[in-house]
């Protein structure tokens, strides 16, 4: 998935995306462009979880995102 803002900087490299609670792997191009892996859906946990980016600056706001099935 391509995550698109702004503020994706760290200088220790540190920025990572999280499906609910779920870590994903997290490769970013430039402050503003992130792509993430979505990582599988649990059985038994939501179809649908927010997506934040967090960095040592904090958390972002989530954005929904729904699995199909």
């Amino acid at each position: 998935m391509i995550l698109s803002g702004r503020g994706f900087f760290s200088p220790t490299g540190q920025i990572v995306a999280y499906f609910g609670v779920r870590p994903a792997s997290t490769v970013c191009f430039s402050q503003s462009t992130c792509r993430a892996s979505v990582p599988p859906r649990l059985p038994g946990s939501p179809r649908t979880v927010a997506v934040t980016v967090t960095t040592e600056a904090g958390r972002s706001n989530g954005i929904e995102f729904s699995y199909l099935q």
